[in-house]
């Protein structure tokens, strides 16, 4: 990598909303926790994508038509040197983040940074020599630095599209507040996060109406928003005595004052994860979380220890894992401490954003 420390960049960099109340994203989450962070660089945040349950019609077409418009009047008027592109691997959001990539490196001939979080495709690559393969890899190729959120997903992508890559996981403000956790009386269960299918959502549905043994122990706690919440209510409501409460959507000190006052946080995803930020602010309050062991989790929770792993998309061992968190709740406070310890000790956004200029220096910027 090229090495040019200059004092200051303007950097664009991309995300959905960042108004949780319009787009409950984890790329939103990472860009919000980027901008409030102290640096040295300038940067301006770029929309790319649609807000929670908005429909495919005529102003999201609109919408679309502006994006290049919208791009060029970005990277004139505050003279950007340098865009950070934040992709998912979804095709619909490839074809778009391909084209806001050929006009900075065509056009504007600025550097990128391309940032990898996610998406369905991301470990079930696209085959070798097909339309999104050598998308993908144009990209990658183009690129000035490819950013991926584990080692697991360097190793990937790095075999798959025969590109270099490096590993910078998300990462929060390690948690200064002490949290009490009484894991002995009723537990609450917290989902928080988009409500879609690929979140797990009805499987997890399917577990609790299993439970029925355990009812009077727990309170399921929902936050967030997404194309699926109606049927994930419906289902709920159809499951005969479960205690359940949705909040709608939170963000900032009520986001933070949910997660602490939850025991359990529940992600049991079967597709399209990256490093969700979710399970990260989770367990820098304590939480003790159920999660797959879909792309990157595994990085950060090891089964038993600072967490729990369901293999993705297995319900029976969900249900267990959950059987076993309300007949031997005396691991809980342990493996809730060590949750906590293991953010403070790797996923803290201060190392984070040290090596996120680091990365930045490495790309060819030019302030001439």
């Amino acid at each position: 990598m090229h090495n040019n420390n200059k004092q200051m960049a303007n950097i664009l960099i991309t995300a959905p909303w960042l108004d949780e109340k319009k787009t409950v994203s984890g790329i939103s989450t990472v860009v919000r926790t980027i901008l409030e962070s102290k640096s040295k660089n300038k940067y301006y945040h770029f929309r790319l994508g649609k807000s929670d349950c908005q429909k495919k019609q005529l102003r999201w077409f609109a919408d679309q038509t502006l994006i290049v418009p919208r791009l060029l009047y970005k990277m004139l008027k505050f003279d950007i040197q340098l865009i950070h592109l934040n992709i998912t691997f979804e095709k619909q959001a490839l074809l778009r983040d391909y084209i806001v990539f050929l006009v900075v490196r065509r056009l504007f001939n600025k550097p990128v940074l391309l940032h990898i979080h996610g998406g369905f495709f991301l470990m079930q690559s696209f085959p070798k020599g097909t339309f999104f393969w050598r998308l993908v890899r144009s990209m990658l190729l183009g690129a000035d630095v490819n950013l991926v959120l584990s080692d697991l997903e360097k190793d990937h992508i790095s075999k798959n599209y025969e590109v270099r890559t490096f590993s910078l996981p998300n990462a929060v403000m390690p948690s200064q507040i002490a949290v009490e956790k009484d894991f002995n009386n009723k537990l609450i269960l917290i989902f928080l996060g988009r409500v879609v299918q690929s979140k797990g959502i009805f499987l997890l549905a399917s577990a609790l109406a299993e439970l029925h043994d355990f009812y009077d122990q727990f309170e399921l706690h929902i936050y967030g928003a997404g194309n699926d919440l109606n049927g994930f209510l419906e289902t709920l409501q159809k499951i005969e005595k479960l205690n359940f409460k949705y909040f709608g959507v939170v963000q900032g000190k009520a986001k933070v004052e949910a997660l602490s006052s939850s025991h359990i946080f529940l992600l049991p995803s079967i597709s399209s994860e990256g490093l969700p930020m979710a399970l990260l602010e989770a367990m820098n309050t304590g939480c003790v979380v159920v999660v797959s062991d879909d792309a990157s989790i595994t990085s950060v929770v090891q089964d038993e220890y600072n967490g729990f792993i369901a293999a993705k998309g297995n319900k029976e061992i969900l249900k267990n894992i959950l059987s076993k968190i309300f007949m031997e709740r005396e691991t809980l406070e342990q493996i809730s401490s060590q949750a906590k310890l293991t953010i403070a000790e790797r996923f803290d956004i201060k190392n984070y954003m040290i090596m996120l200029q680091y990365y930045i220096s490495a790309c060819n910027i030019s302030n001439g």
